[in-house]
């Protein structure tokens, strides 16, 4: 993702890099989605895509293969634990990437779909961004990532969208910041 943003910046943005990185990304949306939803995992054994009997995988209905493979839903459930697959508040997002990634050919306009998706957030029930959405997708804390996409809207070289995106996640970001460091200090008291 580095090199992306570092190609952008220099004005000679690589389109099988924009290929790679929205590839990989349009991947990890839809495991956060499976995930997600609860409806659905793909088989270890056969690569088979398994549907829950219901709308989600229940301890009733857990995954089972025609091939033979089987789990608990225990088992199913920690397969993802920890893995920031949960897309939470910010599914919307994911959503909206996985739907538009396939359909969007220019690399100009995969740039600007991969930055919108990066610089989302989860939003909690009164409209306050609880985290950046990069976090199921970057790893490291939400301070780290939030460096990272700092840095990255530095690089920005001459896509418009690219800077308006960085100056709504700047503004987003900064009071997220604040809000979290006053959380911090207030429960730590």
């Amino acid at each position: 993702m580095t090199r992306l943003y570092r190609d952008e910046a220099r004005g000679l943005p690589d389109p099988v890099v924009i290929e790679d990185v929205g590839g990989r990304l349009f991947e990890r949306c839809l495991s956060v989605l499976m995930v997600s939803e609860a409806n659905g995992c793909i088989c270890p054994d056969c690569q088979s895509r398994l549907k829950p009997k219901g709308d989600r995988w229940t301890t009733s209905d857990a995954p089972e293969c025609e091939c033979g493979w089987t789990c608990t839903f225990a088992d199913w459930s920690e397969s993802w634990r920890h893995r920031e697959l949960n897309g939470a508040n910010a599914i919307d997002a994911f959503r909206a990437y996985a739907r538009k990634w396939p359909v969007t050919r220019t690399a100009r306009s995969q740039m600007v779909l991969i930055d919108e998706l990066i610089h989302a957030f989860h939003y909690g029930l009164i409209n306050d961004p609880g985290r950046p959405a990069a976090n199921n997708l970057i790893e490291g804390s939400v301070a780290q990532v939030v460096e990272l996409l700092d840095d990255f809207g530095d690089r920005t070289f001459g896509l418009s969208e690219l800077s308006s995106h960085h100056a709504a996640w700047q503004s987003t970001t900064s009071g997220m910041v604040q809000r979290r460091r006053s959380s911090r200090i207030h429960n730590s008291d």
